[in-house]
């Protein structure tokens, strides 16, 4: 029997946000306070990515906590009618990393392209930020070389907004062979409640920054509101998922919706959690390039898988 899995067989699951802003560029916090307010919210590592200005904050890191080294950069676009690109590097190795609070300044009309080779050459994972927010079209990232991940939820853009969403762009990256993973982040200024709204589950064999970004790097995680997924893999012909009560499980296979259920039929009145659905099964035709699921709580909030390239 052949089985793909989308997370690592060992390990536990870990709670963490990769991108925020402190008082160091627009935010409201310090990171001190920051990092407490993290931690108190139950997560378990965190990315300060503040605008231009790289933050390792080592001091940060202890047994049940740890900071990932962030930054993000943007530059305007070149094309009509897209505002900007904004690009944030995760965990960027400590023996070639820019310096800690180090300012990155660049010209005004640098390419996209340009500040994610920097980030390459800093071996930073590289996520594509809030692309709804910047009015980004499908194919102005597909030219984009070199992105990690793509943020599918946004909570600041969200709720500033109502430009959270990116999943329409994750699935046109996966339908032009781009193997990119989802993000749900806050990207929190802390000028409102943007906290706490979205954040990526990683399955590591332990809690330290190189375990953590090495499993980010395998695409061992997957993005949340508020569900939990438990197993999401794919057994000779079969994609299943195993994930907490929600309301519906949908598969998406090359872009269009593969397969759905729903609790109780779809009868959602008065739908209690011990009501959800908590597996579903979705057999593959045998055309699919990629599947990937979307689960929906009762409340609403949504958890994205990885894609699973299939042969």
């Amino acid at each position: 029997m052949k089985r793909t899995n989308a997370f690592v067989d060992e390990g536990q699951w870990y709670k963490g946000n990769t991108h925020s802003h402190t008082s160091v560029s627009d935010g409201t916090l310090n990171p001190q306070k920051l990092f407490g307010l993290y931690k108190e919210l139950g997560y378990d590592f965190l990315s300060i990515t503040d605008h231009r200005v790289f933050g390792q904050y080592n001091e940060y890191c202890s047994g049940d906590f740890v900071s990932l080294p962030g930054i993000e950069l943007d530059v305007l676009a070149d094309e009509e009618d897209i505002v900007c690109h904004h690009i944030v590097g995760i965990g960027t190795s400590e023996d070639v990393s820019f310096k800690h609070r180090e300012r990155i300044d660049y010209p005004e009309h640098t390419r996209v392209q340009d500040i994610v080779d920097l980030l390459i050459q800093k071996n930073a994972f590289i996520i594509y930020a809030h692309p709804a927010w910047s009015r980004a079209t499908c194919e102005s990232i597909k030219k984009v070389k070199g992105i990690h991940a793509i943020e599918v939820y946004n909570h600041n853009c969200e709720v500033e907004a109502g430009t959270g969403y990116g999943e329409w762009h994750y699935d046109q990256l996966l339908e032009s062979n781009r193997m990119v993973y989802p993000i749900g982040t806050d990207d929190s200024h802390q000028k409102q409640m943007d906290f706490g709204g979205g954040w990526i589950m990683v399955k590591s064999v332990e809690l330290s920054r190189a375990s953590i970004i090495s499993a980010m790097q395998r695409g061992s995680f997957y993005a949340s509101q508020g569900p939990s997924i438990h197993e999401f893999y794919v057994s000779d012909d079969i994609a299943c998922i195993e994930c907490s009560p929600v309301r519906t499980i949908c598969f998406q296979a090359n872009g269009m919706p593969g397969d759905a259920v729903s609790a109780n039929d779809g009868d959602w009145k008065d739908l209690k959690e011990s009501d959800g659905v908590t597996q579903h099964q979705y057999k593959l035709s045998g055309g699919e390039r990629y599947i990937r699921a979307i689960i929906t709580d009762l409340n609403g909030n949504k958890a994205w898988t990885p894609a699973l390239i299939l042969d």
